[in-house]
């Protein structure tokens, strides 16, 4: 993994990426999966999970993805927040979370500042090991401590101005 991370931090810089990140299939899938038979059919324990009316079903609950840690937000454009094993952050993401937010973010495996000027944070050493305890508490620190839901969501209504 870390040859792909190379290639990758280097073609971020070179194309001046705005947001890349990188995170396990399964673990990206289980994360924002809303459905809650899919859950029991995978023999995925529900003990940890809270649910929510469904928007869209009458009468219908469904998995509140937001009370899990590695939960994705896209904006209209495409822009990727959340928390993952490594991530990328560009110039232009810099307009909706300061650079110097980013760089205070310590409690992660590193936190650098690239050639560029871009950031890469790597949360935990192994991808794999998402599912261990310390390494979910550490993508909720991420999240809260650099403002991911709340930027994430104010750029739902459009109240992020855009450099």
């Amino acid at each position: 993994m870390n040859e792909f991370a190379h290639i990758f931090t280097d073609s971020f810089q070179r194309y001046d990426g705005i947001v890349g990140y990188a995170v396990s299939k399964e673990d990206q899938k289980w994360q924002n999966t809303t459905d809650i038979d899919a859950f029991m059919q995978a023999n995925k324990t529900l003990d940890r999970v809270t649910f929510k009316p469904d928007d869209f079903g009458k009468d219908k609950e469904i998995i509140d993805i937001e009370t899990l840690p590695g939960y994705n937000h896209f904006t209209r454009e495409g822009i990727w927040f959340g928390s993952a094993w490594k991530m990328w952050f560009g110039h232009k993401f810099f307009s909706y979370i300061p650079k110097e937010k980013l760089l205070t973010f310590t409690d992660g495996y590193s936190n650098l500042e690239l050639s560029n000027g871009a950031i890469s944070i790597t949360l935990y050493d192994n991808i794999w090991a998402y599912n261990r305890p310390l390494n979910r508490e550490i993508q909720w620190k991420f999240r809260k401590q650099v403002g991911i839901d709340e930027v994430a969501h104010k750029t739902r209504y459009n109240y992020i101005k855009r450099g």
